[in-house]
């Protein structure tokens, strides 16, 4: 039985709402529970929770950790079902998870010394206590009544000229349910705002039954209200999203009342432990298992999951209610909270699992668990979260709105490694006074008087919309910029979006002009920004590499080219520095192209004496032998201009020696002493670098230029050499900047359009090359923007 003892939320939840939805409690508000930030308390969550009451506001149709309940994960059920049998253990509750993992909820206490013993006992196993959670929701410090300020202030207009979202793009909202169309006992409660259009449906249980269906009958019947599992994941019609907290079957006023047994509570068959039904009305109060929690004044949570959910991606331009930042996305309803705010850990892993193995792009967790002291983690729920990251998906979490300060503070699941962490902001981009900070912490979105779409019920004035505040409504902004940039990045990976976020951010005034504090993270989200980002791509001839990873790539041609060793970069740049960029989701999505090769004109040692200078014959790099200390000297060359390689470095082809006299290998700046002049020695000529800029520009090898020998004079003269592509250029008296970016040959300069895109590509001020305003290449490229 899953409703054995009965716990109420923190009592600053409850005050906090019906002070921010206008009106006092016509009730006595709960009494709080222990601070959060007192350190005589310990870590487990009991300790942090109201004292059980006999108060339906208090109650939840669910047990929790006080009376003893543990969590478990395995990859061998039936060794664990063997044990638990062996030591008198009871299983309440099981799921199948995705990847050949069961969840198993035990009613005995993970102090039980059987327990103890069980995860070393069956390999693959994973033990925790059943630990309730709790929205992050609506502290009652401040609220405006001022529109939706918050969208213009992360620049949701000027993203949406970007991009609006894709219809194949969804993000899982882990809460108290979505108010899409429930219909009780003839009566349907909607949303105008959560239209079908806006929610996700599993295609494994939709549509009708054919043939070769596991559950054919011979006869074609709706996916949706056949009563089979369809896509064989243990739970029946699944077909919008699921209800993993359930409710009592009560009266015919209950949304349960005539649900099938399937899912009853074995102890109780009044309870339906989960069902297809993942919306907020429910009956779910142990003190009345026939009151609808839509018509009970203490059930202050109901709207929790809608209002998250319309931050994120409510219907817009509908003339409807409010604009969600993501305006195409869909919405995967996952109902883990009652109409109270209870919610429990094993259903948190069940709905993350879920949301993984039905394909969600993003996970919003506008919840957290009562412990935030540093280090808190729940290795259960940590395996789901690391899970969905590793598929590519991007987990968000609310910070917590206990305006807690030490490092640690920021609570648990929003601290994990695998979500990304956000904070609330106001309409002066300062921090919320109670929203919690520290080191984990990784941007800022508004969450101070936020307008939201609600759930209407008693506890709210039946008002279908209304101004929240919490990290409850900051998380969903960043859940719904995460999910615009997967669908302008699918290749990226979760860590690239969650950098996409956070490099991007404003930097606000409060963070006195640092990259990251722990009071803001990296800043206040900027949408326009982030998407920007995801949209412009580096012009050929420009250094990338991963901020994860050494790797460095050149952008040619539109493709990428790998620079395989340390020495192939020296050879070609002379050292990494300001000139590699950080890769955009324009530069990962190009094709690969050959590796970089040798630069022309290096010098190179291997493990014996000799020095050799390369030079291309045709395609081919070729490794010429300089014979003597005289042919070296004479060339100007010294112990500084050559690069000390493996053998297996030394190109394998050889061409003809160099002795004194020679010319200088192709590639080689060079100069006649007494003069001013600088050549390129370049395809069997001499070729002329007609002005500082261009030789700037040129960055070959280590930037030297070499004595010209008179073979070299004596070289026919080719073409003027130009700007190497990748070259910032500004012309005198302008403030424009172009970037070099040859087309057929032919010298080109690409106008940079705004300071936001010339810093978002990696740009600074040390780039760029003053020249001269006659000097840029006369022919145009399309613009940067």
């Amino acid at each position: 039985m899953k409703r054995i003892v009965f716990v109420a939320i923190a009592g600053l939840t409850a005050v906090s709402l019906w002070l921010i939805l206008g009106r006092p409690p016509t009730t006595p508000p709960r009494p709080p529970g222990p601070a959060t930030g007192d350190s005589s308390q310990s870590s487990t969550p009991q300790a942090l929770l109201s004292p059980p009451t006999q108060s339906a506001a208090a109650a939840s149709a669910k047990s929790q950790t006080q009376k003893g309940q543990t969590v478990v994960t395995t990859s061998d059920k039936a060794a664990v079902e063997a044990y638990v049998a062996e030591h008198g253990l009871q299983i309440i509750n099981s799921t199948a998870l995705t990847g050949g993992q069961s969840l198993l909820t035990l009613a005995q206490p993970s102090e039980d010394p059987a327990i103890k013993q069980l995860a070393k006992s069956v390999p693959g196993t994973k033990v925790d206590k059943n630990y309730s959670v709790r929205p992050t929701f609506i502290p009652n410090d401040t609220y405006y009544l001022s529109d939706q300020w918050a969208l213009p202030k992360i620049s949701a207009p000027s993203a949406w000229d970007v991009y609006t979202g894709s219809s194949s793009t969804t993000i899982a909202v882990v809460d108290s349910g979505i108010l899409f169309s429930q219909t009780i006992n003839s009566t349907t409660y909607s949303h105008a705002d959560f239209p079908d259009s806006k929610k996700w449906t599993n295609p494994g249980e939709t549509g009708m039954t054919a043939p070769n269906d596991s559950c054919w009958t011979g006869v074609a019947v709706d996916k949706s209200t056949n009563g089979c599992d369809d896509d064989n994941n243990s739970l029946v019609d699944d077909w919008q999203g699921w209800d993993f907290m359930g409710g009592f079957r009560g009266n015919s006023g209950c949304p349960n009342f005539g649900s099938p047994a399937t899912y009853q509570d074995p102890d109780d068959p009044q309870y339906i432990l989960q069902d297809n039904e993942p919306q907020p009305y429910s009956c779910d109060n142990p003190f009345s298992e026939t009151q609808l929690n839509k018509n009970d004044s203490n059930a202050d949570t109901i709207g929790h999951g809608t209002a998250v959910a319309s931050v994120a991606a409510a219907a817009t331009n509908n003339a409807q209610f409010i604009a969600g930042l993501n305006i195409n996305a869909k919405l995967m309803n996952l109902r883990i909270f009652d109409g109270y705010g209870n919610g429990y850990l094993s259903d948190i892993i069940a709905a993350v699992d879920y949301a993984a193995a039905k394909g969600a792009n993003v996970i919003n967790l506008s919840l957290a668990f009562n412990d935030c002291s540093s280090g808190f983690s729940i290795s259960t729920l940590e395996s789901a979260l690391a899970n969905a990251k590793a598929s590519g998906i991007i987990i968000v979490g609310a910070a917590g709105n206990e305006g807690l300060t030490s490092p640690g503070s920021v609570c648990y699941p929003a601290s994990s490694p695998n979500a990304v962490a956000a904070g609330a902001s106001d309409v002066n981009d300062n921090r919320a006074s109670w929203s919690n900070f520290g080191p984990e912490l990784d941007v800022v979105a508004p969450g101070l008087s936020v307008l939201a779409d609600n759930a209407p019920s008693a506890a709210n004035s039946n008002a279908s919309v209304n101004f929240f505040s919490g990290t409850s409504l900051s998380a969903p902004y960043v859940s719904g910029l995460a999910a615009l940039l997967r669908g302008l990045a699918p290749a990226a990976s979760a860590d690239d979006i969650a950098r996409f976020i956070t490099a991007q951010a404003d930097k606000v005034a409060g963070m006195g002009g640092a990259n990251r504090t722990d009071n803001y993270g990296y800043g206040r989200i900027n949408a326009w920004r982030s998407l920007k980002f995801a949209v412009v791509g580096h012009a050929d001839g420009t250094l990338v590499k991963h901020p994860d990873s050494p790797a460095v790539y050149l952008v040619e041609d539109g493709q990428r080219r790998y620079v395989p060793q340390a020495q192939i970069f020296f050879s070609n740049w002379s050292h990494v520095d300001s000139r590699v960029k950080t890769i955009t989701p324009i530069d990962l999505a190009l094709s690969s192209a050959e590796d970089v090769g040798w630069q022309e004109g290096a010098l190179l040692k291997g493990s014996g004496p000799e020095i050799y200078a390369l030079e291309l014959s045709g395609a081919i790099m070729q490794k010429r032998h300089i014979t003597s200390p005289v042919a070296y000297q004479s060339l100007g060359y010294d112990d500084n201009d050559r690069i000390n390689v493996p053998d297996s470095l030394l190109p394998a082809g050889s061409g003809a020696d160099i002795n004194f006299g020679s010319r200088h290998p192709q590639g080689t700046l060079v100069r006649q002493t007494g003069q001013l002049a600088v050549y390129l020695i370049d395809a069997g000529q001499k070729r002329y670098v007609p002005n500082p800029g261009v030789l700037q520009s040129l960055n070959k090898g280590n930037f030297k230029v070499f004595p010209a020998t008179a073979a070299d004079l004596a070289l026919a003269d080719g073409n003027l050499v130009t700007h190497d592509e990748g070259t910032l250029l500004r012309g005198s008296g302008s403030l424009a900047v172009y970037i070099i970016d040859n087309q057929s040959s032919v010298a080109t300069k690409r106008h940079i359009l705004s300071p936001e895109v010339f810093t978002m590509l990696g740009y600074s001020g040390s780039d760029i090359i003053d020249i001269p305003s006659e000097q840029l290449p006369a022919s145009n490229g399309s613009a940067i923007d």
